[in-house]
């Protein structure tokens, strides 16, 4: 399997047409859609984009465009952002930070900054407002929204419980995928954490997770759980944040990554400091503070000061 060559099993010419056949009998049936992995290819965002252009093929399509093992950067997600922009210019991405193949939101970015740093609890808390700003849609992969950190092998799962095939042909080369595919901790005391009343799961629960339990973060309203459910609610509130309709990206200065979502009834200005030191940004005239967020920024007229890994949104005048 590591010897082999995908060239006749992946991402073939003919997908296309797959693709328009299944699109046709997928439009026999009121309110569903479809969505396509394309994550093993030289391009994985632009055949993402092929695959979902036009109205005869894929609703979304989603790439391997953020599982980055570079530190983050402006510069670097601007970079993604005019690929997704150029690849998809009428819609139809959907961004992907972790799943089951691929290991969770927290090994992202390296899992530290340029200084070689470990991103702090702030930097997951922006990214989610960072997610649910960019222009397209989200899979979120579950326990990414507890924040999960992958299940360490054999600390966490010992060698004799490895799942995954390629763990268990190619261990210790190749520890496998079983690091993002533990249960969910739902309940922080419980037998299994809640996930089952069996005597044993199909993987262990590492005792890491059990902080980050369901029920624990519930009660926390400064949780990562809780500001995914603020901000989710937020975003339904944001007519450029529900929308298909243009972005502009900014040329800003680092740290700051900066976009304007833009709708028929709203503008909205998305600005996002990806350092842990405050960074001070211009704001244009007639920019008005929106609420609800969770986050919050310094401002003096049009100058704001945006905390380290925090985030400032604002609406501007309709052109």
């Amino acid at each position: 399997m590591v010897q082999q060559l995908f060239k006749y099993n992946f991402c073939r010419p003919e997908v296309v047409d797959v693709i328009k056949k299944i699109r046709a009998f997928v439009d026999r049936y009121p309110g569903v859609f479809t969505l396509g992995e394309t994550t093993l290819a030289e391009d994985s965002i632009a055949l993402s984009g092929k695959y979902a252009s036009g109205e005869d093929k894929l609703h979304l399509g989603y790439s391997s465009a953020l599982l980055v093992d570079k530190p983050i950067s402006a510069e670097l997600m601007r970079g993604i952002m005019k690929k997704i922009q150029h690849h998809f210019p009428h819609g139809g991405n959907c961004w992907m930070v972790g799943n089951h193949d691929y290991g969770r939101m927290r090994s992202r970015f390296t899992g530290k900054d340029a200084d070689g740093k470990p991103y702090p609890e702030d930097f997951y808390h922006l990214f989610v407002a960072l997610l649910v700003s960019l222009p397209g849609a989200f899979c979120l992969y579950q326990g990414d929204e507890l924040g999960l950190p992958e299940a360490r092998i054999p600390e966490d799962i010992p060698v004799a419980r490895i799942q995954d095939p390629f763990g268990k042909a190619l261990y210790p080369d190749v520890k496998g995928r079983d690091g993002s595919r533990t249960p969910i901790p739902w309940q922080k005391s419980a037998q299994n954490a809640g996930f089952s009343t069996a005597d044993e799961t199909w993987l262990p629960i590492p005792q890491a997770h059990l902080n980050r339990a369901v029920d624990a973060q519930s009660k926390d309203p400064q949780s990562l759980l809780n500001t995914w459910r603020r901000l989710l609610h937020w975003q339904k509130q944001q007519p450029a944040l529900t929308t298909r309709e243009g972005y502009e990206i900014l040329d800003t200065d680092e740290p700051i990554l900066g976009f304007i979502r833009k709708s028929e009834e709203q503008r909205l200005l998305c600005l996002f400091n990806l350092s842990e030191e405050v960074a001070d940004y211009q704001l244009p005239s007639n920019c008005e503070n929106t609420t609800g967020s969770g986050f919050t920024a310094k401002r003096q007229g049009n100058k704001v000061q945006i905390p380290g890994y925090g985030a400032f949104f604002g609406v501007l005048e309709k052109n």
